[in-house]
């Protein structure tokens, strides 16, 4: 329905092996991945088996974070070069949760954005802002400094190595239903934010991507705004039915 659209599904810690390697089974026999982009992010332990076994079909797996130190004595760290060694393609960073659970600053963030691309992996660099941002109505200016934090100093040849993620935080796991208008606004602002960085380079390279409560219902009209790249989805692509459904708009 919507060709070269970008699918992330999120699962968290949700499935145990078993139950991904059906969910993954299920996508493939269900759809034609042809000239669909459906990357799974499941958990570390999964990775390696689950790219031995899928390898030869069109869907790709991600890892739901890496550490931002490369290499040493960091016990139940991963690094983006092991992940890497496995032949991983990308790598979400700067997820919200790991902001406000475990405390991770965009300093850590920074320091894997640049492990990953020196390691040959596609990061899935996480933005947004909070409630107290938005009430402030300073959000804009909040993403902005985001963007040029992160990548001011990356080399404008790698930057279509990097996919944006924009979720709103104070929208996740909330009944708020923002208006399709103001996503896709807030998706020209990035691309705009990115091309005022980067001189001459080539926007079609450049993916922005949703991750603020999608889901069945509401993916298809997010989809149809010509801005938005994609979606990462959390909670519904660890259902078949719905992920399958998910799959069939991209």
């Amino acid at each position: 329905m919507m060709n070269n659209k970008i699918l992330v599904g999120n699962l968290k810690m949700n499935l145990t092996y078993n139950k991904v390697y059906d969910l993954v089974q299920s996508i493939i026999d269900n759809n034609c991945l042809t000239n669909k982009n459906i990357i799974i992010a499941c958990s570390y332990i999964d990775l390696l088996s689950l790219i031995d076994k899928f390898s030869i079909y069109k869907i790709s797996f991600a890892a739901q974070n890496c550490s931002h130190k490369e290499i040493g004595a960091y016990t139940g760290e991963i690094s983006a070069k092991m992940l890497s060694a496995i032949n991983t393609k990308y790598v979400i960073i700067g997820h919200s949760e790991r902001k406000n659970i475990f405390n991770e600053s965009d300093d850590i963030v920074l320091q894997k954005l640049h492990l990953s691309l020196k390691n040959n992996l596609t990061p899935i660099l996480c933005i947004g802002e909070n409630d107290f941002l938005r009430r402030k109505n300073i959000h804009y200016n909040y993403i902005k400094s985001q963007i040029e934090y992160f990548l001011l100093n990356i080399d404008k040849y790698l930057m279509k190595k990097i996919i944006i993620a924009y979720e709103p935080v104070w929208a996740i796991n909330s009944n708020i239903k923002i208006p399709y208008a103001e996503i896709q606004n807030m998706h020209i602002f990035i691309k705009k934010t990115i091309f005022s960085i980067f001189n001459h380079i080539n926007m079609d390279n450049v993916k922005v991507i949703y991750g603020g409560n999608c889901n069945v219902e509401n993916t298809p009209f997010i989809l149809q705004e010509k801005d938005i790249d994609g979606v990462m989805v959390g909670r519904s692509s660890i259902d078949k039915n719905k992920i399958n459904k998910l799959i069939s708009l991209v």
